[in-house]
């Protein structure tokens, strides 16, 4: 039987019907990385000296971020839903 079918324990707490996650949380990371793609960017382009500098910090910090979150050991629940 898959586990989509299979009925759940009557000691087990009850499914949350909806789960509320306010939009400021949410969405602040990823804003605050596309604000400093966007940033670097637009630094790069349009200036030199110490432009490339603000450029090179703000474009390798979404990058460290991407490649934290690829790296990182997964917790229980993704590893147990991706075997």
């Amino acid at each position: 039987m898959s586990a989509r079918l299979q009925r759940r324990s009557p000691t087990a707490p009850p499914f949350p019907r909806h789960l509320h996650i306010p939009v400021r949380r949410l969405y602040s990371i990823p804003s605050t990385l596309a604000v400093l793609s966007s940033i670097g960017l637009i630094s790069a382009l349009l200036a030199d000296g110490f432009w490339d500098g603000v450029s090179w910090v703000a474009l390798s910090i979404p990058a460290v971020v991407i490649i934290w979150f690829v790296l990182r050991p997964a917790d229980g629940h993704v590893s147990s839903k991706l075997k």
